[in-house]
């Protein structure tokens, strides 16, 4: 089981592997996808209110 963990409190190791996966993300262009989606849902949420 998973669980969500403080970033003060992670290890210097899990700290690096944390920094590697976003590093990978934004490599892949992954990371902008997954921005560019929230950016176009939260404008629609504005639209709709």
């Amino acid at each position: 089981m998973s669980y969500r963990k403080e970033y003060r409190m992670l290890t210097d190791d899990e700290r690096n592997r944390w920094h590697y996966a976003l590093a990978e993300l934004k490599r892949s262009g992954e990371y902008d996808q997954l921005s560019m989606q929230h950016q176009v849902v939260n404008f629609t949420h504005t639209l709709i209110t």
